[in-house]
């Protein structure tokens, strides 16, 4: 039985689900979409050689080896919808493209390669935007606030003081090419300076307002949900 099939196996049983296997793996539920090939392309996403381990024994978790019996029925939940949370139709397409990075390195820089990886779900509150796509983090600079594999949309905007951001450099050989790419705090902005923070290790970031492409601003949950 290959991969895919132990996972749509595995999601048969009681208490699991995509959601519990994106969490098992540490990264968001459209990892799980894409692997099964249930995203807008229709392909699947080829699993990684750590994750098989992981996929397996998230369904091994809690398994049973007898039938366990309550002459009572289930206990009911107590546990009731949040107020005002977005019904699953309030939810877009799978449209918003995640773009493919080449290159990981240090202090959470990547290259842009100009392709689409995967496509994600559009939350309600980005359903209007224009231009909005998303990126992987790839190190863990900024933890606790962005997990290694977490997927952030962002777009090209003019950021706030206390935004984060994306901030893309130019080739330094080939401006055609893809340059590095850093997710940081954007703290202010000089005429020839762009100043960031990090979060581990706490440390401030310069770049210079020449070397840079492009800066995105990272959407907060609070606009992602509306």
């Amino acid at each position: 039985m290959d991969i895919i099939s132990e996972i749509r196996e595995g999601l048969r049983k009681p208490g699991k689900s995509k959601i519990g296997l994106a969490a098992a793996l540490g990264r968001q539920p459209s990892v799980v979409t894409a692997i099964l090939g249930e995203g807008k392309n229709g392909k699947p996403r080829q699993v990684k050689a750590d994750e098989v381990e992981k996929i397996r024994a998230y369904f091994r978790d809690g398994e049973q080896t007898g039938t366990v019996i309550r002459p009572e029925g289930p206990e009911p939940s107590e546990v009731s919808p949040a107020p005002n949370a977005p019904r699953f139709s309030q939810f877009g397409d799978f449209d918003v493209e995640v773009k493919g990075i080449t290159v990981g390195g240090n202090d959470d820089e990547f290259y842009f390669n100009g392709k689409v990886s995967e496509h994600v779900r559009r939350p309600p509150g980005l359903l209007h935007k224009k231009g909005v796509f998303a990126v992987e983090v790839s190190n863990d600079s900024m933890v606790p606030r962005y997990e290694v594999g977490e997927i952030v949309y962002v777009q090209e905007k003019v950021p706030a003081s206390g935004d984060h951001v994306v901030i893309e450099l130019y080739h330094p050989d080939d401006e055609t090419q893809a340059g590095k790419s850093f997710v940081k705090k954007f703290e202010r902005r000089t005429g020839r300076r762009i100043y960031c923070t990090q979060y581990n290790p706490p440390k401030e970031i310069e770049f210079d307002t020449g070397e840079v492409k492009a800066v995105y601003r990272v959407f907060p949950n609070r606009e992602l949900f509306g």
